[in-house]
């Protein structure tokens, strides 16, 4: 196990229940990449789910978020690549030369940004691909304050930092830890839609 989510595993202790883990070795044959060891571990042990109620961490599903749209692997970059979604808007201001509006390619452009995760504040968590999966770096996009800010580190080590309060913008992200709220909560995985989820008449291949 990678040893930020070790760490993180003791600061949030077991999930509450058993996670699917998800069939990496698919991922370069349906996207054309591999994922960070880092979130691998993290998605294989907690799953998809919250962090203290507000920052959503997404993963692979074998189920798709919405009715018609795709699934595993494909279904996650979805995320990214949907028409009129965030990461479209963000590559059409990058191609217009709005550097201020999206500092960053997207992807499927080589070394582009690509959606892990956001918050209920509508701000969004990406990787920027550039070089290899574990050199990828964690950039967020805060939305209603229109900056930008790139961490020196990869998923794991951005997680830890936000839930010990070490990252500096830890306010912007996250409320104060709380006995009342976890740490973390599980509501999807790879055989398990997120919860109170229904497509009617769709059941996963």
């Amino acid at each position: 196990m990678h040893e930020t989510v070790a760490e993180l595993a003791g600061l949030f202790g077991q999930p509450g229940r058993s996670v699917t883990p998800v069939p990496w070795n698919n991922s370069i044959s349906e996207v054309g990449f591999a994922f960070p060891a880092d979130y691998r571990d993290f998605v294989d042990l907690f799953g998809g789910g919250q962090i203290r109620h507000e920052l959503a961490v997404h993963v692979p599903s074998a189920w798709p978020q919405e009715p018609g749209a795709p699934t595993g692997f494909r279904g996650f970059v979805w995320d990214t690549v949907q028409d009129g979604g965030i990461g479209d808007y963000l590559a059409g201001q990058y191609e217009e030369g709005n550097l201020k509006e999206c500092p960053y390619p997207v992807y499927p452009e080589p070394g582009g940004l690509l959606i892990w995760g956001n918050t209920w504040n509508a701000d969004q968590l990406f990787w920027l691909t550039d070089g290899e999966p574990d050199e990828w770096s964690v950039v967020v996009w805060y939305r209603q304050l229109a900056e930008w800010d790139r961490f020196d580190g990869g998923f794991g080590a951005f997680a830890l930092a936000l839930v010990t309060g070490a990252y500096p913008m830890v306010d912007e992200l996250l409320p104060p830890r709380s006995p009342e709220v976890p740490d973390w909560e599980t509501r999807y995985d790879w055989d398990h839609p997120l919860e109170g989820m229904v497509i009617e008449g769709w059941e996963p291949s």
